[in-house]
């Protein structure tokens, strides 16, 4: 019998307001988004998707994410995505060969960049222009060349920024800043089964 993938926990925080977003990836084949509550470390589960998720960024005001998703089940096995935690919905949808997490984030000011280096499928028709790919009435300026430098969300002046997390497995777990040892275990994930949870109008328009 194959053993199934172990769990993978990625997660983001917002810069200027209190709130994070984690992805829970199960077996590889399931995973859902978590909405973080970073001033009671309370976590509001979201919607589930078929594939291996993971979230790559969070925009400054924690209203939207980026995520990566694998999923060799359907016809775009790998894409780049843009959507309001806690849903997968996307919003912005990019095709991708690549298996990097870094082609579609949000910098520090706002901006959303994407890179067109790997956003390519022979079978994608009509999505030559980039904005093609993004739901009408985007909010963000787009930036398709060079990679941004200011993604890093640490900011001294927010006292949630000031907190050190890890992912161990199923487990989110926040770190003694000098020691960097254990300090307690924030959160775990048991595994779930599939549910349909079916995305709020406010969550299919930016």
């Amino acid at each position: 019998m194959q053993k199934l993938a172990d769990p993978e926990l990625s997660f983001c925080v917002a810069r200027n307001v209190p709130i994070g977003i984690v992805c829970v990836s199960y077996n590889g084949r399931l995973s859902r988004l978590f909405l973080w509550d970073l001033n009671t470390d309370s976590f509001t589960p979201g919607q589930f998707l078929k594939g291996r998720g993971r979230v790559n960024s969070m925009s400054p005001d924690g209203k939207y994410i980026t995520y990566y998703v694998v999923a060799f089940h359907r016809r775009a096995q790998a894409w780049q995505a843009v959507s309001k935690p806690p849903y997968f919905t996307a919003l912005a949808f990019f095709p991708t060969v690549s298996h990097s997490t870094s082609d579609c984030l949000f910098t520090s000011n706002g901006e959303l960049f994407v890179s067109t280096l790997r956003l390519e499928h022979s079978w994608v028709n009509g999505f030559e222009n980039i904005q093609n790919r993004v739901d009408e009435g985007c909010p963000f300026n787009i930036r398709t060349s060079h990679p941004p430098k200011d993604i890093d969300v640490d900011d001294e002046t927010k006292p949630w920024t000031k907190r050190k997390f890890i992912a161990r497995l199923d487990s989110l777990v926040e770190l003694e800043i000098d020691s960097q040892e254990e300090l307690k275990v924030l959160a775990t994930f048991p595994k779930e089964k599939l549910v349909p949870i079916e995305t709020p109008e406010w969550a299919k328009i930016w």
